[in-house]
């Protein structure tokens, strides 16, 4: 074949990954916006196309576990584990399956174990590093240490991904905390730097400076 002739092929296949990869792009454009729109009632009807293409199958079908309430808890812990055997890597499909564990009553350990493998599967995605925050911040007096440092890394790097309402929620939740543990937690946000410390004033734990009363001018 001459120089021309493989120069003219590959030309063709640049231009024919190049529109495959188009194609893909704009299937997954569309799940986002059909993510976006659908309510919760209607979220299984618009996301089913989705199912089974590889980019969109396993999030969409979460989208719908999650929002089904009428799911009995033990069949949604299988549909998740099935989704996480086709994808192990699925890092919210492991959140998820915390969730779904924690609500059927698991133990911590059984729960732990999911959120940990969340962890290992999306060390750095800050939108379920902010998700593993919330889930992990009530169950930290049960949780190993590894899970507390854990949730110090999520906390920190999922900050921009949480909305009003979950810094409430958090704040909430740590306003009925031991002491101790509203201690620890500002201590180790204080010790992971200025990104740490902006979480620890977010969330109010910032600790009081003793100020030293002035002797009465005699």
């Amino acid at each position: 074949m001459s120089r021309r002739a493989w120069h003219i092929c590959t030309v063709i296949l640049v231009m024919a990954l190049a529109s495959y990869t188009i194609w893909r792009s704009t299937l997954v454009l569309g799940f986002a916006l059909a993510e976006r729109e659908t309510s919760a009632a209607a979220i299984e009807p618009r996301l089913s196309p989705y199912f089974d293409e590889p980019e969109t199958g396993v999030p969409a079908r979460l989208d719908a576990l999650a929002d089904n309430e009428d799911l009995d808890p033990a069949r949604k812990i299988e549909a998740i584990s099935q989704l996480l055997a086709l994808e192990p890597l699925a890092s919210r499909a492991w959140l998820e399956l915390a969730s779904a564990r924690l609500g059927v009553g698991a133990g911590v350990d059984t729960t732990a174990a999911s959120l940990r493998m969340s962890a290992v599967t999306g060390p750095n995605e800050s939108a379920i590093m902010a998700g593993r925050a919330l889930f992990a911040l009530p169950l930290w007096a049960g949780l190993p240490e590894d899970l507390h440092r854990r949730t110090i890394t999520d906390l920190i790097g999922g900050q921009e991904r949480l909305e009003a309402s979950d810094w409430l929620v958090m704040m909430l939740t740590l306003s009925a905390a031991p002491a101790i543990m509203r201690a620890d937690l500002g201590s180790m946000l204080q010790l992971s730097g200025e990104p740490g410390a902006s979480v620890a004033t977010k969330l109010g734990l910032t600790p009081k400076i003793a100020t030293k009363q002035q002797a009465p001018t005699p």
